[in-house]
């Protein structure tokens, strides 16, 4: 942290002060680095709604090379957490966090599911078809089988999308349900194997050691 003004930020986020503590993320948002983005981060643990909604746009703008560190927060932290880091997932869409995000549908709190939902609708419809067709096969078979489905249902109206995948592998026509089920337990296993393996992908972006 040889930077003088991360350590002025990091100073005002331990403020009490609501304000201070935004200013700590302005400055954060106007530096480069693993530090500025960390702090960021850390703010979406906050309690405070105010800090974590001003915080949001702030990460989304440090756009894919933030991809990393942002996966690695998925699988941990309170509800709020998660329903945050979703809505920046949205924006930045990332095709790494496509399986991750599959798998928060199932998550015991129902905000979360839902910002989970629209951020994996998002990038579905902005990733190529063959990459969330190789995506799947990190999966076990009833994942795998779930998410191929998913991945079906919308993709239904782009059939020339969708014939992409099912020239691969013809995919079930029964009926697949949105969300996966699984226990609690077995649920966060698989995110943070999902999300492991979404670290282990190729990317030469700044942040991927953070």
């Amino acid at each position: 942290m040889n930077d003088p003004r991360v350590t002025e930020a990091v100073e005002l986020l331990k403020s009490r002060d609501l304000k201070k503590r935004m200013t700590a993320l302005d400055l954060a948002h106007k530096l480069e680095g693993r530090e500025a983005l960390a702090l960021l981060l850390k703010a979406l643990h906050d309690q405070s709604w105010t800090l974590r909604e001003h915080t949001i746009p702030r990460i989304i703008a440090k756009g894919p090379q933030a991809i990393v560190p942002i996966l690695r927060h998925l699988t941990s932290g309170v509800w709020f957490t998660r329903a945050a880091l979703a809505q920046v997932l949205q924006s930045i869409g990332d095709h790494r966090a496509a399986v991750p995000l599959f798998l928060l549908l199932d998550d015991s709190n129902k905000s979360v599911a839902e910002e989970a939902q629209k951020a994996l609708k998002a990038i579905i419809h902005r990733t190529d078809t063959e990459i969330l067709w190789e995506q799947a096969q990190g999966l076990p078979g009833s994942q795998r089988e779930h998410y191929l489905g998913y991945l079906k249902k919308e993709l239904h109206n782009q059939p020339q999308e969708l014939s992409r995948i099912q020239d691969k592998e013809p995919l079930t026509s029964g009926g697949t349900e949105d969300n996966p089920k699984t226990d609690i337990g077995a649920s966060l296993q698989q995110l943070r194997k999902a999300v492991k393996t979404a670290l282990k992908q190729n990317s030469d972006v700044e942040y991927d050691e953070f």
